[in-house]
């Protein structure tokens, strides 16, 4: 099996390094390094040749001519690697040293499975542990599995790859979109064994309650997105959800309708039903959170009774519909 690493950077020198060497000292050396820079202006890319003159493994280096933004920049480095495993990378983690053999490992005992995450350390910038995981994180705040979208610890089969690429330019996350598909077609596989540093350092802090450095629980989690929401449009996360249902659509109906063979494309039409059914749960809660506030009151409670909430955080979204 020929493994890729795909990495994205931008402007990514402080921390690259470390991310680098850890490529190296892996039990199971990666068969090829691709990384796409999106026009760092930092000594990005002078760390990236010189780690390419001493890599014990090839490593490509390209350099986009403009910005393309994150999820672009993952769909170029993507679409460049030749690995039957590729493994997706951001350019300020470590990797432990057995994280390529396990879930090569992983990979050969599932056929099924075409995408494969891992779980990992949640550390501060100068890696000093916290004692918390990303799964750990997300599991504390009753959220299920299928909300563990780091992509960070992904790795995805190249066959598997072939019908998701190129990403949607409206998309605003590789991730989403990579585990969406795998989760929504039931081939995804998580290794709850951590194999790697997860950093977070102050460029990269988030409302994600699954990143926060200290224990999350579920009121946390509701106020990490109550947070977020006020500090960007209130219905910013709707519009972007309803751009992922579309895509998943658009994308699921081209694939529906070309020959394939692969055992999990028969869920291929209750995965188009699914997201049909989000797509117009999505809908009915733009209307309601643009509508004046008792009316707002009136369709968000009627829209809780009915069950639509399900489709999201429950009561949760039911009051933060109210209170945005």
């Amino acid at each position: 099996m020929k493994i890729s690493i795909a990495m994205a950077t931008y402007n990514g020198a402080k921390y690259l390094q470390e991310q680098l060497d850890s490529f190296a000292k892996q039990s199971r050396l990666p068969d090829e390094l691709v990384v796409c820079d999106d026009a760092s202006t930092d000594e990005t890319l002078q760390l990236l040749e010189k780690f390419c003159k001493s890599a014990p493994f090839e490593v490509k280096i390209y350099v986009n001519e403009v910005n393309l933004g994150y999820a672009q920049n993952f769909s170029r480095a993507l679409s460049l690697c030749e690995g039957d495993l590729v493994f997706l990378s951001d350019q300020d983690d470590v990797w432990l040293p057995q994280k390529i053999e396990t879930i090569e490992r992983a990979a050969q005992q599932d056929q099924i499975a075409q995408v494969f995450m891992n779980d990992a350390e949640l550390v501060h910038g100068d890696l000093t542990p916290t004692g918390l995981t990303n799964l750990g994180q997300i599991r504390s705040a009753g959220e299920a599995d299928k909300s563990f979208l780091i992509g960070a610890c992904l790795a995805v089969r190249r066959n598997f790859l072939f019908h998701l690429l190129p990403i949607p330019s409206d998309i605003a996350g590789h991730d989403r979109w990579l585990v969406g598909f795998a989760e929504g077609l039931g081939c995804r596989s998580i290794v709850e064994k951590p194999l790697q540093l997860y950093r977070r350092h102050g460029s990269n802090q988030s409302q994600n309650s699954s990143t926060r450095l200290k224990k999350t629980t579920k009121l946390d989690k509701f106020f990490c997105q109550l947070q977020g929401a006020r500090k960007t449009n209130a219905y910013e996360g709707l519009y972007r959800s309803l751009a992922y249902a579309e895509g998943f659509i658009e994308r699921a109906r081209k694939l529906s309708k070309t020959p394939q063979k692969e055992e999990y494309f028969k869920n291929i039409d209750d995965f188009i039903a699914r997201n049909e059914k989000t797509k117009k749960n999505i809908l009915i809660r733009i209307r309601i959170v643009n509508s004046n506030r008792l009316l707002r009151i009136y369709l968000a409670t009627k829209f809780f009774c009915s069950g639509g909430y399900n489709e999201f955080h429950g009561y949760r979204s039911y009051l933060r519909d109210l209170i945005l």
